[in-house]
Formats: C-alpha cells, structure tokens, sequence
C-alpha cells in the first residue's frame, strides 16, 4: 500500500473555501429577517463563521464541510488531529491580519471619497493636491493588501508542503484524504478503553 502524503495546494483549498462560504450564507441568511441592526448581523455572522472553521476542523473529520466534499483535511506537522485552540489559531489569524489591513482601506477610503467630493466634514474645500494624495494612499494600501493576500495563501501554490501563512505558524498541514483512517488518531479522553 502506498503511503505516501498528497499535501492539498492553493486552488483546491480556494474551491473547499467558496464551498464553505456558499454553506455559511445559507446558515447566516436567515439572521437579516430578525430585524436586527447590521452591526449585529455582522458581529452574529463573524461568530457563526469562526465556530463553523474552529469546531469542523478540530473534529474527527478535521475538514469543513467544502474539504470533506473535495476530500481534503487539515492535520498537526505531525499528522494528527489539531486541538481546537489551534485551530483557533489558525481561524482567527488571517482575521486579525487582513481584518486590520481591511480597516484601514476603510478609513483611508473615507478620506477619498471626502476629496472626492471636494468639501471635508467640516465643509472645508479639498485642494486637487490633497484629493491627488488621499487617493495614492488609498491605492497603496491596496497594493499592499493584494500583496499580503497573494503571499499569505499564495505559499499554499508555491512551498514544497503547500503551507500557507496560518499554516506554518500553526504546524499545520493540509493534507488529501486517500487514507481516512490511516492517521486518525482520537484524543486521549482519560478514559481507559
């Protein structure tokens, strides 16, 4: 038998994502027929979404519903089944990281569309100078982001384990599912068997 470890790349990891983003706007629909505030739709869908990732994959299947479907799961360096606080890790990372990048777009953003508009919140006037360097910073900020994207996930396409960022911070891999069984290995729950 062989035994050999298929590491799972870039792009069928994307498609178990889009698998697992069209699962959790069906499960987070129906939350805007509450008549709650967007704030908290958000906040709810955000808690919704990391449960989802934190629970799935430091389960016994070790795969969200997308990696099961396209038979994939996530694993320690070691082959084992993450700890949940790991898989935390590994959710909330990429969160942290690009949800910080995403605000401050945000912010700069108000600032071009403010000198878009030519009058600030004050009702002061936007000189072409100052509307010409809210946007440079605006697209600067893009770039970066872009950047951080591309090499934060993109090393799941390039490195030799398909790792990507979150992985190799968390010892994580992700690996095909060839063998189900072949490195399960069930927490010991302090019940002798």
């Amino acid at each position: 038998m062989n035994t050999e470890i298929k590491y799972a790349g870039f792009w069928i990891r994307f498609f178990a994502f889009i698998i697992d983003m069209i699962v959790l706007i069906i499960i987070t629909l129906p939350l805007t027929f509450l008549g709650l505030s967007e704030e908290v739709i958000d906040w709810t869908s955000m808690l919704i979404s990391v449960l989802y990732f934190v629970i799935f994959t430091s389960s016994v299947y070790q795969a969200t519903p997308g990696k099961q479907l396209l038979k994939i799961k996530i694993c320690s360096d070691r082959f084992e089944r993450i700890t949940i606080a790991r898989s935390f890790l590994r959710c909330v990372l990429p969160l942290a990281f690009f949800g910080g990048t995403s605000a401050l777009m945000a912010m700069f953003s108000i600032d071009v569309a403010t000198s878009i508009a030519g009058k600030t919140a004050e009702g002061y006037d936007v000189s072409d100078y100052e509307r010409g360097i809210a946007t440079i910073q605006v697209t600067g900020l893009l770039i970066i982001h872009l950047l951080s994207l591309l090499i934060w996930y993109g090393m799941a396409g390039w490195t030799k384990q398909k790792t990507a960022l979150h992985d190799k911070i968390c010892k994580t891999r992700v690996i095909y599912q060839t063998f189900p069984n072949l490195f399960y290995s069930p927490k010991k729950t302090g019940i002798v068997q």
